[in-house]
């Protein structure tokens, strides 16, 4: 990879690091005015749980993509030499998926090994969904 394609790449690795900071976390705001907060009603309720149980599973998610991305930046600035290459087979990474996801560590195929297999009936190719 040459010094453009890291220079490029550690760009938009930041910019895509700063943008989930400046968002923050997902808060659900408790409306306490209202009348259905200070009743106690029981289709509100399960609601209320719901919206909290979604803002802190993307909250997770969000704190897990900030690591990832951190670590890629750590990377690039101790060894850029070897930024895009799979840890797993030591091959490069091609510069078209660490435009997508700078933070990955591996190629498709050592990805996919990972991963294992899906199953019977799951989908796997683009095409399945056309």
């Amino acid at each position: 990879m040459d010094p453009s394609d890291i220079q490029r790449l550690r760009a938009a690795v930041q910019a895509r690091l700063d943008a989930l900071v400046a968002a923050g976390d997902d808060v659900v705001q408790r409306d306490l005015d209202t009348p259905v907060a200070s009743a106690a009603d029981q289709d509100e309720a399960p609601y209320r749980e719901m919206e909290q149980a979604l803002a802190s599973s993307r909250n997770r998610e969000r704190a897990a993509l900030i690591q990832q991305i951190q670590g890629a930046l750590r990377r690039l600035d101790e060894s850029p030499a070897s930024f895009g290459d799979c840890e797993d087979c030591d091959q490069a990474i091609p510069v078209r998926r660490l435009e997508l996801m700078p933070w990955t560590t591996l190629c498709v195929r050592c990805q996919e090994a990972r991963d294992g297999d899906r199953g019977p009936g799951r989908r796997r190719k683009v095409t399945d969904y056309t």
